[in-house]
């Protein structure tokens, strides 16, 4: 579905509809309440057109180490990166946590 939806854009992503409550939040107090009608939860996979990754990856190390994807270096760039509506159940391993879940579900 991701290569499906690049068309023209530097980057897909899938990713799903954020249905939690997001907060923003400064020492632990609320801030505002984000609007989540316009989150998107990123999963993978994500496709790439290879000119625009090799150039987002050209940067130095500690940028690159603060990136929490690659599709965010594309973005910082102004490329363009779609989303690819996924349901919630495209479980993004991310965490030991995502992991532990991902084996429970598998029977692992």
């Amino acid at each position: 579905a991701c290569l499906d939806g690049l068309g023209d854009a530097d980057a897909a992503i899938a990713a799903a509809p954020v249905a939690d409550t997001i907060k923003e939040a400064r020492d632990h107090t609320v801030a505002r309440t984000l609007d989540r009608s316009v989150l998107w939860a990123v999963q993978t996979p994500q496709v790439f057109r290879r000119a625009a990754l090799e150039a987002a990856l050209d940067q130095p190390d500690d940028v690159l180490a603060a990136a929490t994807d690659d599709a965010s270096l594309i973005e910082a760039r102004g490329g363009t990166v779609r989303i690819v509506p996924a349901p919630r159940t495209n479980l993004k391993v991310t965490t030991p946590e995502d992991l532990r879940l991902a084996e429970l579900l598998l029977g692992c």
